[in-house]
């Protein structure tokens, strides 16, 4: 008897349980329904966007109906940045704020080695059409994905902006050309497409007074271009590198770290960067100084150490100190941790904090969402990229 009740017991357990699962399974369909329907109210949306479920809050993301605020705290949490970013409903402010973060990424990746992880980002405000012509100016600019898209932006269809399209392909291609003289180059340094002026900033044919305007530039990834000229003025190089040491790129920071050109007290601000390949950068730069070599020895990344061994301006007792530590990491186990990426400071995305009477860079000059008009009767306000 004791055993028939405790099977009858068992059934029902089930039975409860597997009707709980099938509620559950339903309302998430309904959650999940609810999230994707523009029809939904923007307070269900809200609520939507903290639910329980990966997929809802995703659906809530890519809705054009749900609310700025929300789809803003959503991107600065979440992993739905691209689908926040395809969004025809995201906020004019939302979207240029996503933008700046965003730009130069194919850049950064193609001439200083940077990941394009922003390349789904900018794909998605490539293709949506709320993203203002200009910013798809400067997308279809992208050799990839993101060029393609932003060139089948409707947007981008009008005779007007194709006129403008072929107009900067030709400044492209003069700019590019080391024939080119310096009078028309001074005056493409003034050009609106971003990719003409960079191209212009490498040009080793540009005077000194188009790279002197170009050094000032307020996109980070043209005066990094100034630094890559072969005739660029020895001060004027100094300035930038030094300008860009304290930027909130980290492939910005690494290539400042790499160039002969950086002088000693900048590299010395960057070995306490937050960033492990800043650091190494900085440990295999001949132009490092040796106090910096060896404050940097202290950092026990088996990358870091064997980046000062082979730098020809290494100290000879550090070097041999250097070339030991890395035999000793290649020899350890692979379990005891020797030689692991555990280098101080902790490893992050940071540029570092000057200590006080230290050397420090200049505040980095970040392009910023500016509000340049609002309707009165829509309330819908028209933001720009402000980049100076």
């Amino acid at each position: 008897m004791a055993a028939k009740a405790d099977k009858a017991t068992i059934a029902r357990v089930l039975a409860v349980v597997t009707v709980a699962l099938w509620a559950g399974a339903a309302g998430c369909e309904g959650s999940l329904t609810a999230a994707g329907n523009p029809a939904t109210s923007p307070a269900d949306l809200t609520r939507l966007a903290g639910h329980h479920d990966a997929e809802v809050r995703k659906a809530v993301a890519g809705n054009p109906s749900t609310p700025g605020p929300v789809l803003a705290a959503t991107y600065a949490s979440s992993l739905w940045r691209p689908v926040i970013a395809a969004n025809p409903g995201i906020s004019p402010e939302l979207l240029v704020t996503m933008f700046i973060e965003n730009i130069d990424g194919g850049y950064y990746s193609a001439h200083d080695g940077g990941s394009y992880s922003t390349g789904p980002i900018l794909a998605a405000l490539a293709a949506n059409p709320a993203t203002p012509t200009d910013i798809l100016y400067d997308l279809a600019e992208e050799s990839d994905e993101v060029g393609a898209t932003a060139l089948q932006n409707p947007k981008l269809m009008t005779g007007e902006a194709q006129a403008r399209l072929v107009e900067t392909a030709m400044h492209l291609q003069t700019a590019r050309d080391h024939h080119t003289s310096p009078s028309v180059l001074s005056e493409l340094a003034g050009d609106s497409s971003v990719g003409v002026r960079r191209l212009v900033a490498e040009n080793p044919n540009s005077p000194q007074m188009a790279i002197l305007k170009l050094a000032a530039d307020g996109r980070d990834s043209v005066r990094l271009a100034v630094t890559r000229n072969p005739n660029v003025n020895a001060a004027v190089l100094s300035s930038v590198l030094s300008d860009l040491a304290g930027d909130d790129s980290t492939t910005v920071r690494e290539a400042v770290a790499r160039n002969h050109a950086t002088p000693g007290r900048v590299l010395a601000f960057l070995s306490r960067d937050g960033n492990i390949d800043v650091r190494g950068d900085v440990a295999g730069n001949p132009s490092t100084p040796p106090a910096t070599l060896s404050m940097l020895f202290g950092d026990k990344d088996e990358d870091v150490i064997e980046k000062i061994a082979s730098n020809p301006s290494t100290p000879s007792d550090l070097r041999a100190a250097a070339k030991a530590e890395v035999t000793r990491y290649q020899a350890a186990p692979l379990n005891t941790g020797a030689g692991e990426k555990t280098g101080s400071p902790a490893s992050s995305s940071r540029a570092p904090k000057a200590a006080v009477g230290e050397w420090r860079p200049p505040p980095p000059r970040t392009c910023r969402p500016r509000e340049i008009s609002r309707d009165r009767e829509t309330k819908q306000s028209t933001w720009i990229v402000d980049c100076g």
